[in-house]
């Protein structure tokens, strides 16, 4: 059973999506303008920016005071938590694959109290065989060994793996080294050639399943 490797944000589940709701609620309740919310996301950086300067750049956005910049990760986090959905017909393309004989798994960089709470709320616990989280290794998406360690966790090989994800710079940067097949979930986004290409592009989770499936017929 060959492993299929996936990515968490953005891939299996819309933190995009959660965090522009979580946002937009934030600035309700402060009475801020909803025009704070487009810096609000900038300053986000699709959720890959260092937190602390995630929060130095909210707190100049929002007027923060040094509590509320203090605490203002942790309320991000639970409100991206509370808003979290997984992406559209995300459990029908994991059963897919597994019916196709390929072992999905999760392979994602971040917090592992974050990371787990959204694949245990989300049921994804029980669509995958297990993951493995940076911060619990020491060692990030795009380091060839965190794609080792993956594969020893799943008992199977590296060599005949593929791995979905939506982040260039990580996922796909990361599969060229670990000298594994890839698919770019682009997202509407034109590929960035400052990075190897990836075996294939795709514009949903669905889609790239199916590329990898019938790679393998």
């Amino acid at each position: 059973m060959p492993l299929l490797l996936l990515d968490l944000d953005n891939t299996l589940v819309d933190r995009a999506a959660a965090y522009r709701a979580w946002a937009a609620s934030y600035l309700e309740k402060r009475g801020a303008s909803p025009d704070l919310l487009g810096p609000m996301i900038a300053a986000d950086g699709d959720g890959l920016r260092y937190k602390p300067d995630v929060a130095a750049d909210l707190a100049d956005i929002l007027g923060l005071t040094q509590a509320e910049t203090e605490s203002i990760v942790r309320v991000l986090r639970a409100g991206v938590l509370e808003h979290l959905v997984l992406v559209p017909g995300c459990v029908e393309a994991l059963r897919r694959a597994r019916a196709a004989g390929w072992t999905p798994f999760v392979l994602t960089n971040g917090v592992v109290a974050q990371q787990e709470s959204k694949i245990r709320n989300l049921g994804l616990d029980a669509e995958v065989d297990g993951w493995v989280i940076s911060d619990a290794v020491g060692v990030r998406k795009p380091d060839p060994a965190i794609y080792r360690l993956a594969a020893e966790a799943s008992g199977l090989p590296l060599e005949s793996a593929w791995i979905i994800g939506d982040a260039a710079d990580t996922d796909i940067l990361g599969a060229h080294r670990a000298g594994i097949h890839s698919v770019y979930l682009h997202r509407g986004r034109a590929w960035d050639d400052a990075f190897p290409r990836p075996t294939a592009e795709a514009s949903s989770l669905t889609e790239a399943v199916r590329i990898v499936v019938e790679s393998g017929e």
